[in-house]
């Protein structure tokens, strides 16, 4: 102890030195002569006699040594691993492994969080003294595996008040090529407005057929929506259909945000007039708080836009009654009676963040797109 503490000072003597460099090798130190003790007395228990002792019902006879490099979140660890003549390997460490469970999982999660294999074997050089190739970060990440397919296996639980459902399109690496692929996802709000990814799917293309076989696994598995106020979408056909099947007395929201990107599409003047007529459609539904409110400020936006845009109103105007279904929501809530109008006003302004768009499961993708492009 005294040894470790005049270390300490000698080297805090520099003020300049990070706090770090001073503790790293004495932990590693502290770890290494810890196990390398732990293994000799696994080692001695093994046998079943001490050393020098003789004794007749000895299972075995030591061997020396052999050294072992581990890699840990400490960083690099030479190891002495005890040997006997009839092959003891400790068991706190794994045959064949030179990284810890730990230290793997720590991989892991910076593959998930969207560094590239590449970025992390670099990484692991400067911060662990020790090198891991990309190959062994694929391998690391593979152990995963099991856990996804318990995650899409798994019962699900009927819990959720709004469920967001949407496809987002990929890049998949093949043998060859690089194929378009479709991840289908159902993104669920709980009764206590936490947000989950309730499941998802890879597939070729949003098809009817995809769609409802990934909702039939879901419902099949308890996702049957019975407290469910709503379900947002982007006005698919295929998912349209498949939501009609499976939960056919759900309210269904066509995504606002969806609405508006169909109607930039088709401004014939995007230079002249983009800039104002989304502004009017976002004021549209912002400044609107009742059905019949929205349906009057629509006309009187037809009447601005018509001439100059038709196309673009007339896409507005299309299946525009499956975009205000949101509002048979807020008309549950002023109905309740024993909230007051100063509960009713602070929980509508809450819910209204998840009931319009499906920015949630949009937030998601972005994550995902982010993430897969370095992977």
């Amino acid at each position: 102890m005294k040894t470790l503490i005049n270390s300490i000072t000698e080297k805090a003597a520099d003020f300049k030195q990070n706090i770090e460099d001073i503790f790293d090798p004495l932990i590693l130190r502290m770890v290494k002569s810890i196990l390398n003790e732990v293994m000799k007395i696994e080692r001695t228990e093994w046998i079943g006699c001490g050393r020098y002792e003789r004794n007749p019902h000895r299972r075995d006879y030591c061997n020396g040594f052999h050294d072992k490099d581990i890699i840990s979140k400490y960083g690099k660890i030479t190891l002495s691993v005890p040997e006997t003549r009839k092959g003891f390997f400790p068991t706190i460490l794994e045959k064949y492994a030179r990284r810890t469970i730990t230290f793997d999982d720590m991989i892991r999660d910076l593959i998930i969080r969207g560094l590239s294999t590449r970025d992390i074997s670099n990484h692991v050089i400067d911060y662990f003294g020790s090198s891991i190739s990309p190959q062994g970060v694929s391998l690391i990440l593979k152990k995963i595996d099991c856990e996804i397919e318990q995650f899409h296996k798994r019962v699900l639980e009927d819990k959720y008040l709004f469920l967001y459902m949407d496809g987002l399109y990929v890049s998949s690496k093949g043998h060859t090529k690089h194929d378009k692929r479709v991840v289908l996802a159902v993104y669920g709000i709980t009764k206590d407005f936490d947000r989950e990814l309730i499941d998802y799917m890879i597939c070729d293309g949003e098809t009817e057929d995809n769609w409802h076989s990934f909702l039939k696994d879901l419902f099949n598995r308890g996702l049957e929506g019975k407290g469910v106020e709503l379900i947002l979408h982007d006005g698919k056909q295929g998912l349209e259909n498949g939501i009609s099947f499976f939960y056919p007395y759900k309210e269904s929201q066509l995504c606002i945000f969806h609405k508006m990107m169909n109607v930039n599409r088709d401004i014939k003047n995007k230079n002249k007039n983009k800039s104002a007529l989304l502004n009017d459609v976002s004021i549209l539904y912002s400044d609107s708080e009742s059905i019949e409110e929205i349906n009057n400020n629509l006309s009187e936006l037809e009447n601005k836009w018509r001439i100059k845009e038709p196309k673009a109103i007339g896409t507005l105007k299309r299946d525009f009654d499956k975009t205000v279904v949101y509002f048979n929501i807020i008309a549950k809530l002023r109905r309740i009676s024993y909230l007051s109008e100063d509960e009713k006003g602070n929980n509508i302004k809450k819910i209204l963040k998840f009931i319009r768009t499906n920015n949630k499961i949009e937030r998601f993708f972005r994550e995902i797109r982010r993430r897969t492009k370095l992977i």
